[in-house]
């Protein structure tokens, strides 16, 4: 799937491309920044303990591939 989103289709030029990616740090995550060069990642979780968990990994996850966190933003449309 990646590599269909990275060289199946005919973008042109792009100032800004976001991806949408699912909770944790699986084989997507990793192909991606493998494949693209990433200018930043965004972090987006809700405020509960195993979703803050799960963004602290992705954190990591990206510190380790020298990606930059440009931001982290808390979804309260769930939250009671």
């Amino acid at each position: 799937a990646v590599s269909k989103l990275t060289h199946g289709v005919a973008w042109g030029p792009l100032d800004v491309l976001v991806v949408d990616m699912p909770p944790g740090t699986g084989d997507a995550h990793l192909s991606l920044t493998q494949k693209v060069p990433l200018t930043g990642a965004v972090i987006i979780s809700t405020p509960q303990d195993l979703a803050l968990m799960d963004a602290r990994r992705g954190v990591a996850m990206y510190d380790q591939l020298k990606v930059p966190i440009l931001g982290m933003i808390e979804n309260m449309s769930y939250h009671e």
